[in-house]
């Protein structure tokens, strides 16, 4: 382990990293230094701990979407391998620990499916592992609260994974690219980048020349670049371009290829409620995900040609010969990734997905419509503020293939989502600028549409939705819950919470 992170740990930092997970840690505050200044003093702190991140080799995933679909497929090919593989990811949809999660190899992935919690970060470690940050950030003069939620938690994913010897660190960013926490690793990497879309434009910027810079911002010198073509996306061709040109820009900065992965590379071959197999172009193997949504095969192919392509890794499995391909076969298959597309149950069938921009919106109603084809769907939604909520409830209502027979608004589960009035308010403004809803509706005494709406309903409570559930059994109708990662969680414990008291009751 590395000088100076592993020494004694001090008591009284021990006590505020106590009282700050406690009190503190999970409020999401933001830096209070610019991203730059940021980038430097995490800098100091690992050179003050010996530089433990350039011991590890990284896959560094950024994108507008996907980001999730991609670490998933990238951990369990490399894990399914035999190398020991940690994964840095968000957010997380029950359990904090999700988040930085170690495999040890194959086995230790197989078991993580039954006992998940095997291969998480604990609660102890992020404490103890903070209580070390706040002595190094002590030591260097710095103060500890200019440091937001992702930069500490960043900085205990390396140390965590440095202490476990892990071989390749798969890194999620956060946002963006370039002034991300996780781009503060200088260590050798392979970046892969999923589809860009407008999102954080608050942040990243407000045109796709903007947003793609930022993303191409972690490619570093030495880097392998694995770029999920732009023109497959819901980009316009003229954005696709200058996608394309913005990444061909920052490789030829540093004299590196580019390696775009298109629908080309590969063939979809069938699909339904288990999955998708699809084939890989020169690749002697059939491939198959649990994950849904037509883009899988594009995501998983992604992975495989940077995997298959990658110098160490030819180096150490080219003599498996086949065995090595039905070790990344197997990794395809066993790649798992909660709320994405995630089929709960049905009955009465269930389907859960983090979709929190438009872009991503408009790709689940397309695939939920094939997965749900001529069936009733009612809607699900709890909408971030800061995320692009009038377009993407514009796209729900422009949605022409999925029979929705309702749509209802669910109790936050963070400050950052909108009660549910101020969400029904939305959905009705919208739905009037539609014209919509004014063809069935009438108003009320008092002008209001909402109880002359059948369209729109809430669901406010745990109890509410439990009902919902029950009733949605007995009429055969299906339903999607999306709009923001926080709703997740709670729609999921109500919906088992149904079956366990059947179970109870039998």
């Amino acid at each position: 382990m590395v000088a100076g992170a592993m020494d004694q740990l001090d008591e009284s930092a021990l006590r505020a990293a106590e009282t700050y997970w406690r009190d503190s840690f999970f409020q999401m505050k933001p830096a209070s230094l610019n991203p730059g200044q940021m980038q430097a003093e995490l800098r100091s702190i690992l050179e003050f701990w010996g530089d433990p991140d350039r011991e590890l080799y990284v896959y560094h995933i950024a994108g507008s979407n996907a980001k999730g679909s991609i670490a998933a497929y990238a951990a369990a090919c490399l894990a399914f391998s035999g190398l020991r593989v940690g994964l840095f990811t968000s957010p997380y949809v029950e359990r904090f620990g999700e988040r930085i999660r170690f495999y040890s190899g194959r086995e230790a992935y197989i078991a993580a499916e039954k006992s998940p919690a095997e291969v998480e970060i604990s609660e102890r470690e992020c404490i103890e592992y903070l209580a070390r940050i706040f002595m190094a950030i002590d030591l260097l003069g710095f103060d500890r609260s200019n440091y937001s939620h992702f930069h500490y938690l960043t900085l205990i994913a390396i140390l965590f994974f440095s202490k476990r010897e892990a071989e390749v660190i798969v890194f999620e960013t956060g946002l963006g690219g370039l002034w991300d926490a996780t781009n503060v690793i200088l260590s050798q990497k392979t970046v892969l980048i999923g589809p860009i879309s407008y999102d954080h434009c608050q942040i990243l910027g407000n045109t796709i020349s903007e947003i793609a810079a930022q993303k191409a911002g972690i490619i570093r010198p030495k880097s392998r670049v694995f770029l999920y073509e732009p023109e497959d996306t819901n980009l316009s061709p003229e954005e696709a371009a200058i996608v394309n040109r913005t990444f061909l820009e920052h490789c030829r900065a540093y004299d590196l290829d580019l390696t775009r992965v298109s629908s080309r590379d590969y063939r979809r071959l069938d699909a339904g409620l288990w999955g998708q197999r699809f084939e890989l172009a020169g690749v002697d193997a059939e491939f198959q995900t649990r994950l849904l949504g037509d883009f899988q095969a594009h995501n998983a192919s992604l992975v495989l040609r940077a995997i298959l392509s990658d110098p160490l890794f030819i180096a150490r499995f080219s003599k498996r010969g086949s065995e090595w391909l039905d070790q990344l076969v197997a990794g395809i298959q066993h790649a798992d990734l909660p709320g994405r597309i995630d089929c709960l149950g049905e009955d009465p069938m269930l389907i859960v997905d983090g979709a929190h921009n438009p872009q991503a919106v408009d790709s689940l109603l397309r695939n939920v419509s094939d997965i749900l084809a001529n069936r009733s769907v009612d809607l699900l939604i709890s909408l971030n503020r800061d995320k692009a909520y009038a377009e993407i409830i514009r796209t729900i209502y422009q949605c022409k293939t999925l029979n929705i027979r309702k749509i209802y608004a669910l109790a936050p589960a963070s400050v950052r989502c909108f009660s549910v009035s101020e969400l029904l308010d939305l959905l009705e403004t919208e739905a009037v600028k539609q014209g919509r809803i004014l063809k069935s509706a009438k108003l009320s005494e008092n002008g209001s549409l909402r109880e002359a709406l059948p369209e729109l309903g809430q669901l406010s409570s745990p109890e509410d939705i439990e009902a919902y559930f029950r009733y949605t059994r007995e009429v055969g109708v299906a339903s999607v819950a999306f709009g923001s990662f926080f709703c997740i969680a709670p729609i999921k414990q109500a919906y088992q919470k149904i079956h366990a008291s059947e179970q109870r009751e039998k």
